[in-house]
């Protein structure tokens, strides 16, 4: 009967040596041991036996080793691992294991610690790629939130379209975000801005930039917009153009015309501003359409301003004399017709153009001043044909311009401006008109910001 009760009690003491709980177990099974230059990783699993829970243990170590490396590690390393206990390509081993009954028949708990230089360099370059992708991401939408806070919400929005721009450029390895995440939040961002007109006085106009969103409707502080208006070309054509501005900390800024092409009578275009580059960058890597929401945002919440700078009394007289190679004067309306039409294309005013004549600017200028008493300002322009030249069954001449301005009676020009022009054509005739023409505009554009 002894030996009997012996018996169960040997049985019982050796059973209760693992049946601690997992919070009764050794520490290392709830926080992994900190070493300097070490990589400690803990596994767990349950199985209806020791083999079992074991082989499921080392499992989930190997799943934490390809998260972490970004490789198949099981393939590689399972079957050495559970035949060893060790994986040699990394210098690891399994320093600790702890067992220990579960609901489902056995738990299993393995330490497994590898230098961390040798962990790491296994880590294939893509996923190293990856992770700081994802790093950077993080980055970007931690600045757009902090943007945001500060009411600055076209920064936020740039924020958060650079996170999208990188997002697409490659995986996101352990990262919350995905593309669609990104463009959506930058959707909702974009909704929530709004641009209005104020005060406006013909081509300048005051803008403001709010959020449109919440009870007091926030200005957008350092906001950015894109003011995009009509100007002319060198050779007269009409193109469409832009600047960017920036509000004030009370979400406003003044738009005041700076290019002297730019049309005196047109329509102003304000749109939110977000580098072109940016989603140039996004379209290419998107599929089609991905963007289509925010493009659509971007024009559905832009406003126009139709603007007129208005007639001008005329108050500058311009005189324009050509001279041929030989330099006599010689009479050539189709200069004063280019010059003329790409003034008026640009909607200028306040001005008279004539054909000048006289070999002498001071004889040129004084015709104008008896003609034209009581100007405020008169303008000499002495174009010249300087060259000429042949060559594959065409000619080319070569015309230099000088524009002097003068100010009412003053005796010396307050300005004086240059400028050349050349032009080719079948015949001489031709190509001196192309070049006389071309001359005209150029010259039209720089008196432009003077009339």
């Amino acid at each position: 009967m002894r030996r009997l009760a012996v018996i169960p009690c040997l049985l019982l003491l050796l059973f209760s040596c693992s049946t601690f709980t997992a919070s009764e177990g050794p520490a290392w099974t709830e926080e992994p041991p900190r070493y300097a230059g070490i990589v400690s990783i803990v596994g767990s699993g349950t199985g209806r036996d020791e083999n079992e829970a074991r082989a499921a243990a080392y499992r989930n170590v190997l799943d934490r080793v390809s998260s972490d490396l970004g490789i198949d590690a099981f393939s590689l390393y399972y079957r050495e691992l559970l035949t060893t206990g060790t994986i040699a390509d990394l210098s690891g081993r399994v320093t600790n294991t702890y067992l220990s009954p579960s609901a489902d028949g056995v738990a299993y708990y393995a330490l497994v610690e590898m230098p961390e230089d040798e962990y790491y360099r296994r880590r294939s370059d893509e996923y190293t790629a990856s992770l700081e992708r994802a790093s950077t991401v993080d980055g970007y939408m931690a600045a757009a939130l902090e943007e945001y806070k500060a009411n600055r919400d076209t920064k936020t929005l740039e924020n958060v379209l650079s996170a999208l721009d990188l997002a697409l450029s490659g995986s996101l390895a352990d990262s919350a975000y995905t593309a669609e995440g990104l463009r959506d939040s930058a959707q909702a961002y974009l909704e929530n801005i709004a641009i209005s007109i104020g005060k406006r006085d013909g081509m300048e106009v005051e803008l403001r930039m709010k959020r449109d969103k919440g009870l007091f409707h926030p200005s957008v502080v350092n906001g950015l917009i894109k003011a995009e208006y009509q100007k002319l070309t060198s050779d007269g054509r009409i193109v469409t153009s832009s600047v960017t501005l920036m509000t004030d900390r009370t979400g406003r800024v003044r738009f005041v015309p700076t290019d002297p092409y730019m049309l005196r009578k047109g329509v102003l275009r304000f749109s939110i501003a977000i580098p072109e580059d940016l989603i140039s960058s996004i379209e290419e890597k998107a599929p089609d359409g991905f963007m289509d929401p925010i493009i659509a945002l971007i024009g559905s919440s832009s406003i126009e301003y139709a603007y007129d700078a208005g007639e001008k009394a005329v108050d500058t007289v311009i005189a324009a004399a050509v001279y041929g190679e030989d330099g006599t004067v010689y009479d050539s309306p189709s200069y004063n017709l280019a010059f003329s039409s790409y003034l008026r294309s640009a909607s200028a005013s306040g001005f008279v153009v004539i054909q000048g004549s006289g070999e002498e600017e001071e004889e040129i200028l004084g015709s104008l001043r008896a003609a034209f008493p009581g100007m405020r300002r008169y303008i000499v322009i002495r174009t010249g044909i300087v060259d000429s030249d042949s060559g594959a069954g065409r000619e080319y001449v070569l015309t230099e311009s000088q524009a002097s301005i003068y100010e009412g009676y003053d005796d010396s020009p307050s300005e004086i401006l240059h400028g050349a022009a050349a032009g080719g054509g079948a015949t001489a005739d031709e190509a001196g008109r192309a070049a006389l023409e071309s001359n005209a505009r150029y010259m039209a554009g720089m008196l432009l910001s003077r009339l």
